[in-house]
């Protein structure tokens, strides 16, 4: 993807979980991603499926900056967010 080009995006739940990791910014625990995802599932399920999100989320091209370790998840590619938030802490 180039940089600074707007492109269209599916918003599917691959695509909402790295969009939630990137507006975060900073590592999420999996119990606490499976929680948003799966609210209503027990916690072996919902980390379960926030495995098959994780595998149906990587093939995006988009997507290679997804840091993952078994307790948590970092995604944190450039966006306008961290662009604001860094504008607004320097004044």
């Amino acid at each position: 993807m180039e940089h600074g080009v707007a492109q269209s995006l599916s918003l599917n739940k691959p695509a909402l979980l790295l969009l939630y990791l990137a507006y975060r910014g900073d590592w999420v625990s999996r119990s606490e991603a499976a929680f948003l995802f799966r609210p209503d599932d027990d916690e072996t399920t919902a980390l379960t499926q926030l495995r098959l999100l994780l595998h149906r989320a990587k093939p995006y091209q988009w997507a290679e900056a997804l840091e993952s370790t078994p307790q948590q998840l970092h995604f944190n590619p450039a966006t306008d967010v961290q662009t604001f938030k860094l504008a607004i802490q320097e004044g």
